[in-house]
């Protein structure tokens, strides 16, 4: 878990570092200005310490803080002292769209910050970047949100994503069933039922898109509470003989 949370911290620290530099047009300079220069990188984050993804808030806050610690204690090396990065707050964006808009607003008026790291989902990642990060020209890197539309938002540089969209992940779907069972077969494919869920409810697409729809027959994607009872109930279902075009 730790090698987890530094990695995760580091790829979205170095994210915010190059993104920074992109959108403020910054070029190469000399040694002896880069010593003098004084910089400050302010970042905020917004995950969820509530709500459906509060599993997952604390550790990535971890993870953000180590990535912190790491990148000044570089910068110090470096003896470049005049520089370094701060973790100015954390704020909980409840997974939800109302609440984060809420938390970035807060990181950006009041605490000045260069960069918002969050949401996890993607159904609060796209409100808060559209309300607050790419108008107050932030930047804000989500650490997982995979919707594909976060693609083709016209952020002029100031939304940016570590995890890949759902259209890779339904790719790999089709290629992984394609390699285990073979042309010319009836797949199922199960989906949890919240926004994750059903946006892989275009797996079908996604088949026909990548793969010219070389798997014979997609049956209804069934969407059910996704615990234990459900799971069973689902692999059930699925197995249960069905009509060609259902």
């Amino acid at each position: 878990m730790k090698k987890w949370r530094k990695a995760v911290g580091a790829a979205v620290l170095l994210a915010a570092v190059a993104a920074v530099a992109g959108v403020t047009g910054g070029t190469g300079s000399k040694k002896a200005t880069q010593k003098t220069s004084s910089f400050q990188l302010r970042i905020g984050d917004v995950l969820p310490f509530t709500g459906g993804l509060a599993a997952y808030g604390a550790n990535l806050d971890r993870a953000v803080k180590l990535a912190v610690s790491m990148d000044n204690a570089t910068l110090k090396r470096l003896k470049l002292k005049k520089m370094s990065v701060k973790l100015v707050a954390s704020e909980d964006g409840q997974t939800q769209a109302a609440a984060s808009v809420e938390a970035a607003t807060k990181l950006v008026k009041a605490n000045h910050v260069t960069v918002i790291i969050g949401e996890m989902a993607s159904g609060a990642t796209i409100p808060m970047a559209q309300s607050v990060a790419i108008p107050n020209r932030v930047v804000d890197i989500s650490p997982t949100s995979s919707a594909p539309q976060i693609t083709s938002i016209k952020d002029n540089g100031y939304l940016w994503r570590v995890y890949p969209s759902d259209y890779l992940q339904g790719r790999v779907l089709a290629q992984a069933a394609i390699g285990a069972f073979g042309k010319g077969k009836t797949v199922n494919v199960g989906a949890r039922n919240d926004a994750f869920g059903t946006r892989f409810a275009y797996s079908r697409a996604m088949f026909r898109s990548h793969f010219a729809m070389p798997i014979s027959t997609l049956r209804s994607i069934v969407q059910k509470g996704w615990n234990s009872c459900a799971i069973r109930f689902n692999i059930i279902s699925f197995s249960a003989p069905r009509a060609a075009n259902d």
